[in-house]
């Protein structure tokens, strides 16, 4: 998944757990009447890394921020502000 996201690989002891998050939808990919659950297992990995050099496959725009920055940003999803 970090090589998808980022452009390397790293190892799972490269990181730390964050936690266990959820989140309900009421829509989904398939259906707008057919809810959604997720889980997500939250990590922190700390690397060095360019704009320049993340992969834009999934991806077109990064962006930098502050912790409060991206609080505060109405553009971030709520889920995104749930791992601070």
């Amino acid at each position: 998944m970090t090589y998808t996201e980022l452009g390397q690989e790293f190892l799972m002891d490269e990181t730390r757990f964050l936690g266990v998050f959820d989140y309900m939808y009421t829509d989904s990919v398939f259906d707008s009447e057919i809810s959604t659950y997720y889980i997500a297992l939250g990590y922190q990995l700390i690397v060095e890394v360019s704009f320049d050099t993340l992969p834009i496959d999934q991806h077109h725009q990064y962006r930098w921020f502050t912790i409060n920055d991206l609080l505060n940003d109405a553009h971030v999803h709520e889920n995104t502000k749930a791992y601070f």
